[in-house]
Protein backbone atom coordinates (compact mmCIF):
# COMPACT_ATOMS: atom_id res chain seq x y z
CA UNK A 1 0.00 0.00 0.00
CA UNK A 2 1.68 3.22 -1.05
CA UNK A 3 1.78 6.10 1.61
CA UNK A 4 0.96 9.44 1.20
CA UNK A 5 2.81 12.43 3.30
CA UNK A 6 0.10 14.52 5.14
CA UNK A 7 0.31 17.39 2.80
CA UNK A 8 -0.58 14.74 -0.41
CA UNK A 9 -3.17 13.38 1.74
CA UNK A 10 -4.61 17.11 2.32
CA UNK A 11 -4.31 17.89 -1.10
CA UNK A 12 -5.92 14.78 -2.07
CA UNK A 13 -8.71 15.86 0.22
CA UNK A 14 -9.14 19.10 -0.92
CA UNK A 15 -9.24 18.16 -4.67
CA UNK A 16 -12.16 15.57 -3.92
CA UNK A 17 -13.48 18.11 -1.78
CA UNK A 18 -13.28 20.42 -4.81
CA UNK A 19 -14.74 17.55 -7.47
CA UNK A 20 -17.78 17.04 -4.94
CA UNK A 21 -18.88 21.01 -4.63
CA UNK A 22 -18.62 21.30 -8.14
CA UNK A 23 -20.49 18.22 -8.98
CA UNK A 24 -23.13 19.33 -6.53
CA UNK A 25 -23.32 22.84 -7.96
CA UNK A 26 -23.88 21.38 -11.37
CA UNK A 27 -26.15 18.72 -10.43
CA UNK A 28 -28.60 21.78 -8.59
CA UNK A 29 -28.39 24.47 -11.20
CA UNK A 30 -29.66 21.51 -13.94
CA UNK A 31 -32.02 20.16 -11.36
CA UNK A 32 -33.80 23.94 -10.11
CA UNK A 33 -32.80 26.25 -12.87
CA UNK A 34 -32.37 24.98 -16.02
CA UNK A 35 -35.68 24.61 -18.25
CA UNK A 36 -37.88 27.44 -15.80
CA UNK A 37 -40.91 26.18 -13.53
CA UNK A 38 -41.32 22.67 -14.47
CA UNK A 39 -44.37 22.37 -11.95
CA UNK A 40 -45.97 25.41 -12.79
CA UNK A 41 -49.91 24.98 -14.76
CA UNK A 42 -52.31 27.49 -16.58
CA UNK A 43 -55.36 27.99 -14.84
CA UNK A 44 -56.79 27.00 -18.40
CA UNK A 45 -54.85 23.48 -17.75
CA UNK A 46 -55.60 23.41 -14.43
CA UNK A 47 -59.70 23.93 -15.26
CA UNK A 48 -59.23 21.24 -18.10
CA UNK A 49 -57.89 18.74 -15.43
CA UNK A 50 -60.58 19.70 -13.34
CA UNK A 51 -63.15 18.96 -15.36
CA UNK A 52 -61.62 15.69 -16.51
CA UNK A 53 -61.55 14.54 -12.89
CA UNK A 54 -65.13 15.30 -12.20
CA UNK A 55 -65.85 13.59 -15.64
CA UNK A 56 -63.94 10.44 -13.74
CA UNK A 57 -66.17 11.09 -11.11
CA UNK A 58 -69.33 10.59 -12.47
CA UNK A 59 -68.22 8.13 -14.52
CA UNK A 60 -67.45 6.29 -11.46
CA UNK A 61 -70.29 6.93 -9.86
CA UNK A 62 -72.47 5.51 -13.14
CA UNK A 63 -70.14 2.05 -13.17
CA UNK A 64 -70.72 1.51 -9.42
CA UNK A 65 -74.84 2.11 -9.90
CA UNK A 66 -73.92 -0.80 -12.80
CA UNK A 67 -71.93 -2.99 -10.85
CA UNK A 68 -74.22 -2.95 -7.61
CA UNK A 69 -77.22 -3.77 -9.76
CA UNK A 70 -75.49 -6.71 -11.34
CA UNK A 71 -73.68 -8.05 -8.19
CA UNK A 72 -77.45 -8.01 -7.00
CA UNK A 73 -78.84 -9.48 -10.20
CA UNK A 74 -76.11 -12.64 -10.07
CA UNK A 75 -76.76 -12.89 -6.23
CA UNK A 76 -80.96 -13.32 -7.38
CA UNK A 77 -79.87 -15.14 -10.32
CA UNK A 78 -80.83 -18.92 -10.09
CA UNK A 79 -80.41 -21.13 -13.37
CA UNK A 80 -83.29 -23.26 -12.77
CA UNK A 81 -85.30 -20.68 -13.91
CA UNK A 82 -85.20 -20.06 -17.22
CA UNK A 83 -85.92 -16.39 -17.60
CA UNK A 84 -83.91 -14.85 -20.59
CA UNK A 85 -84.17 -11.49 -20.16
CA UNK A 86 -82.11 -12.03 -16.50
CA UNK A 87 -79.61 -13.12 -18.14
CA UNK A 88 -79.79 -10.49 -20.75
CA UNK A 89 -80.06 -7.76 -18.28
CA UNK A 90 -76.83 -9.03 -16.68
CA UNK A 91 -74.88 -9.02 -19.67
CA UNK A 92 -76.43 -5.72 -20.64
CA UNK A 93 -74.70 -4.59 -17.45
CA UNK A 94 -71.56 -5.95 -18.40
CA UNK A 95 -71.24 -4.24 -21.82
CA UNK A 96 -72.57 -0.66 -19.89
CA UNK A 97 -69.64 -0.75 -17.83
CA UNK A 98 -67.28 -1.60 -20.85
CA UNK A 99 -68.72 1.34 -22.94
CA UNK A 100 -67.76 3.65 -20.13
CA UNK A 101 -63.91 2.16 -20.53
CA UNK A 102 -64.40 2.12 -24.29
CA UNK A 103 -65.54 5.70 -24.80
CA UNK A 104 -62.42 6.96 -22.69
CA UNK A 105 -59.78 4.24 -23.31
CA UNK A 106 -57.39 7.05 -23.32
CA UNK A 107 -57.10 7.79 -19.62
CA UNK A 108 -55.40 4.63 -17.37
CA UNK A 109 -57.73 5.38 -15.01
CA UNK A 110 -60.97 4.13 -17.02
CA UNK A 111 -59.29 0.53 -16.90
CA UNK A 112 -60.70 -0.33 -13.53
CA UNK A 113 -64.45 -0.25 -15.92
CA UNK A 114 -62.89 -2.93 -17.90
CA UNK A 115 -61.57 -4.83 -14.99
CA UNK A 116 -64.64 -4.92 -13.27
CA UNK A 117 -67.05 -6.01 -15.79
CA UNK A 118 -64.47 -8.81 -16.26
CA UNK A 119 -64.56 -9.57 -12.63
CA UNK A 120 -68.29 -9.55 -12.64
CA UNK A 121 -68.35 -11.40 -16.03
CA UNK A 122 -66.81 -13.96 -14.38
CA UNK A 123 -68.49 -14.02 -10.87
CA UNK A 124 -71.71 -14.48 -13.16
CA UNK A 125 -70.78 -17.38 -15.05
CA UNK A 126 -69.14 -18.93 -11.73
CA UNK A 127 -72.55 -18.30 -10.12
CA UNK A 128 -74.11 -19.91 -12.71
CA UNK A 129 -72.00 -23.38 -12.86
CA UNK A 130 -72.39 -23.37 -8.77
CA UNK A 131 -75.60 -23.69 -9.07
CA UNK A 132 -75.79 -26.11 -11.99
CA UNK A 133 -72.95 -28.37 -9.73
CA UNK A 134 -75.49 -27.94 -6.82
CA UNK A 135 -78.09 -29.42 -8.46
CA UNK A 136 -76.47 -32.33 -10.30
CA UNK A 137 -74.89 -33.17 -6.93
CA UNK A 138 -78.76 -33.00 -5.32
CA UNK A 139 -79.78 -34.87 -8.26
CA UNK A 140 -76.83 -37.55 -8.11
CA UNK A 141 -77.23 -37.77 -4.54
CA UNK A 142 -81.06 -38.61 -4.99
CA UNK A 143 -80.49 -41.24 -7.32
CA UNK A 144 -77.37 -43.00 -5.07
CA UNK A 145 -79.86 -43.57 -2.03
CA UNK A 146 -82.87 -44.90 -4.97
CA UNK A 147 -79.81 -47.44 -6.10
CA UNK A 148 -79.20 -48.33 -2.02
CA UNK A 149 -82.79 -48.61 -1.54
CA UNK A 150 -83.30 -50.73 -4.32
CA UNK A 151 -80.13 -53.28 -3.31
CA UNK A 152 -81.62 -53.59 -0.08
CA UNK A 153 -84.86 -54.50 -1.18
CA UNK A 154 -83.38 -56.48 -4.00
CA UNK A 155 -80.89 -58.16 -1.14
CA UNK A 156 -84.26 -58.36 0.99
CA UNK A 157 -86.15 -60.62 -1.94
CA UNK A 158 -83.03 -62.93 -2.69
CA UNK A 159 -82.25 -63.85 1.04
CA UNK A 160 -86.35 -64.50 1.45
CA UNK A 161 -85.84 -67.05 -1.82
CA UNK A 162 -82.64 -68.65 -0.07
CA UNK A 163 -84.27 -69.13 2.59
CA UNK A 164 -87.71 -71.06 0.99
Amino acid sequence: MIKLSLAERREHFLLLLGAFVLAMTILGFVLFYSDGPRFAISKEDLALRIQDDQKFEESAKMALRYVDSASLQIKRFDPSVQAVFIENDIKKTFNDVNAIYAQNSFDNRYGIFAQAAVLYENYYVDRRELKGNINDIDRISKNLDDCIVNRKQLQQTINMMNAR
